[in-house]
């Protein structure tokens, strides 16, 4: 805004009194009334600044280097470039605070791109695991540094860096962010420091996402995405409205808690959230009604790492406490979403509290598990075998109808036209999926895990070159294109795209090559 709060809504009232209808707004009188008191977004004015400079950044790190592919060398010192594009900050503790929506935070953050112009939650993740491709260790730190404070002033990570998201967070991954970073740097001091907020933010989920369910009669404590807001979502407003529009006032607020909700998984929208498999429809979701299984993954694998990271600091109590949370939650975890009745869809799949069964439906977040290491590598070795032979059951290895070949793993089977659905294919899914086959110590599945690296990596390069402006898609289709469907359009940048496909090459940099007849028949045309 342009002036403080009071004043603008002052204003809003004489010109628009509390009585007149909305339909009666004259639309020409209203964008005058914003141009005048608000600030386009994208302009030089607001809050949000570029980096003028990045610490330790080199043009040519020595880990993407190493990458033996010449056209995906070359491809990753250009991705390696992007960081000072998509790398913002907050000057001045906001620069009016009152005029913004901005949460301050004292570091650089490297924001996804296009109309995510603020830092983002779970995102962060996968950009992390392509700083460190680029070597950037104080921009990882700076960025884990901005969440610890969040949930020093909030309780909990905010999905994303806005104060109109303090009623969500996203899946919980700074735990796995600051192991990332401790692998990298053996920061030890730094971990002494950080251990006490991870575990903070882990009792925020404990506390305010847990529900007792009863399955085959027996107890268990599970965990839920469950939004604390009855409100439409202030970024998406005028859709929540809509999508409302039909229901009654009680059922409006439960409607728009699911809607939030499903914001806070980071999966907005799939019809993984809908009452009807067969007939999606977003004002019928029932997020708060789903035990999910990938945050329930999600909370184990941090138990884990929780544990390992303070066995590596001597600290044995702790590291013992959260081992034992560890193994009894993968033990509930195998007892409440492991579906073994049909060979054929063998696999963990999440549970509907109205229907008190299990939706046993396709989607990648069946590997998710894998990734997070939520079962016993002993007695259940063979489970990463049988979740990889139900996705080829599924058919989800096979390329897409209309296309001309096998991009990557689509996130489901479902074609419902949100964007967390069929045909499209998310960077931290794939990533997920092949970390999770990569770990499993079979060498099939390492295998696996390679092609389907380098069918993402192709995908994504392909995309790339078509165009002379290069860019890169937040997800992309089944088909080879960029990714569609949901509230808005396809959006360019991107920072979890580029941290994932550097990721992979730093991974596979010895294995991954590409002959000629795979890219060189590609001629850029302008795009944009």
């Amino acid at each position: 805004m342009k002036f403080d709060a009071s004043i603008v809504q002052e204003e809003f009232n004489k010109l628009f009194p509390k009585k007149i209808k909305i339909k009666e707004i004259d639309p020409k009188k209203l964008q005058n009334f914003i141009n005048k008191y608000f600030d386009n977004p994208m302009s030089n004015t607001t809050a949000l600044k570029s980096c003028t400079k990045i610490k330790g950044f080199q043009p040519k790190p020595v880990t993407l280097a190493a990458i033996k592919d010449d056209l995906m060398r070359q491809w990753a010192f250009e991705l390696n470039e992007r960081w000072k594009e998509l790398c913002v900050y907050i000057p001045n503790k906001g620069n009016n605070p009152k005029r913004n929506s901005l949460v301050y935070v004292p570091n650089n953050v490297i924001r996804p791109g296009a109309r995510f112009r603020e830092v983002y939650y779970w995102d962060s993740y996968w950009t992390i695991k392509g700083l460190i491709a680029s070597e950037l260790p104080e921009l990882v730190k700076g960025m884990i540094k901005n969440f610890a404070i969040m949930i020093d002033n909030y309780g909990f990570v905010l999905n994303g860096g806005r104060n109109y998201y303090l009623a969500r967070s996203q899946p919980p991954f700074l735990t796995p962010m600051v192991n990332e970073y401790y692998k990298y740097t053996g920061d030890k001091q730094f971990l002494i420091e950080i251990l006490p907020t991870l575990e903070k933010e882990l009792n925020f989920w404990l506390v305010n996402r847990s529900i007792e369910v009863t399955k085959n009669f027996k107890n268990y404590t599970m965990y839920q995405y469950r939004a604390e807001s009855t409100v439409p979502r202030p970024e998406s407003f005028c859709s929540d409205v809509r999508t409302a529009i039909k229901s009654n006032e009680k059922n409006k607020a439960k409607l728009w808690q699911n809607l939030a909700s499903a914001a806070e998984s980071g999966m907005d929208f799939s019809s993984r959230w809908m009452r009807n498999y067969d007939n999606p429809k977003l004002e019928e979701i029932i997020t708060t009604s789903i035990i999910p299984l990938d945050l329930n993954a999600f909370i184990c694998g941090n138990f884990r790492l929780l544990s390992e990271l303070y066995s590596s600091l001597g600290k044995k109590r702790k590291a013992l406490t959260y081992n034992k949370l560890y193994l009894k939650m993968r033990s509930d975890f195998k007892e409440f979403f492991l579906y073994t009745e049909d060979e054929k869809k063998f696999g963990w799949y999440d549970y509907n509290i109205e229907t008190k069964n299990q939706n046993i439906h396709y989607y990648s977040i069946m590997a998710i598990p894998l990734f997070t290491q939520c079962y016993d590598p002993k007695k259940d070795s063979d489970i990463p075998e049988k979740i990889f032979n139900t996705m080829k059951n599924y058919g989800v290895f096979e390329k897409a109808n209309g296309a001309d070949d096998f991009y990557g793993v689509q996130i489901s089977l479902k074609y419902s036209g949100q964007q967390w659905d069929g045909p499209n294919l998310w960077p931290n899914h794939e990533h997920m999926a092949v970390l999770g086959f990569l770990n499993s110590g079979k060498e099939n599945l390492k295998n696996e895990a390679l092609y389907l690296a380098k069918k993402w990596l192709l995908a994504n390069y392909r995309l790339y070159s078509e165009c002379i402006e290069k860019q890169m898609w937040e997800k992309l289709s089944a088909k080879g294109k960029e990714g569609k469907g949901g509230e808005y359009v396809p959006q360019l940048g991107f920072g979890w795209t580029n941290g994932v496909v550097l990721d992979f090459l730093k991974i596979f940099n010895e294995q991954i090559k590409f002959n000629s007849t795979e890219l060189l028949n590609i001629k850029p045309k302008k795009c944009f």
